[in-house]
């Protein structure tokens, strides 16, 4: 009757989300949205950092986001981290170079937007309320778990199919990371 076998369970258990699964996810679960997804046009990527980690096979780039929410501007902290990350010690044609924050220069294969797996971090509140929870049971948040968030009106849940994903900022990073090449779809 139950033939799962240990194989099946640890695949289950060991899936990794990456940067497109978490788009797709996010589009999905809000398909009717006029915002997110339709309104990165009005985002700014104002600075960047990288962060080499070639010891634990990462790298995390940090950024800071201009946005507007209710007609005034705002800036966001959003952090990305690749997982299983290949670091080379000489550049090559297939790989990509850059300076991380550190001054030093690293060449790294490029990252797969739909293989690779990721942890995300936006510090607007749309991703708090929406999103965070849910990539943090997912194993997607960069970061601590949220805090427990307790209901004081009659307001219809903000995820209510609990599903992991992004918000605008953290969707217009992974464009500009797609165009710089390092991450490939």
């Amino acid at each position: 009757m139950f033939e799962t076998t240990l194989h099946e369970l640890t695949c289950e258990c060991l899936e990794e989300t990456s940067m497109q699964n978490l788009e797709q996810k996010a589009i999905g679960a809000f398909p009717k949205t006029k915002k997110r997804q339709h309104a990165t046009d009005e985002i700014y990527i104002m600075q960047q950092k990288w962060i080499a980690l070639p010891k634990n096979k990462k790298l995390r780039i940090e950024a800071t986001i201009r946005g507007s929410s209710g007609g005034k501007s705002k800036e966001y902290t959003t952090v990305v981290q690749f997982d299983d990350v290949q670091y080379e010690k000489v550049n090559t044609p297939d790989n990509i170079s850059f300076v991380a924050s550190n001054g030093e220069e690293y060449f790294v294969k490029p990252v797969s937007a739909r293989n690779t797996n990721v942890h995300v971090k936006c510090d607007c509140l749309d991703f708090y309320w929406r999103f965070a929870l849910w990539n943090f049971n997912d194993d997607s948040l960069y970061g601590r778990k949220p805090k427990a968030y307790v209901k004081k009106t009659n307001r219809a849940p903000a995820n209510p199919q609990k599903m992991p994903g992004v918000c605008k900022h953290i969707m217009k990073f992974a464009k500009a990371l797609r165009a710089s090449t390092i991450v490939r779809s």
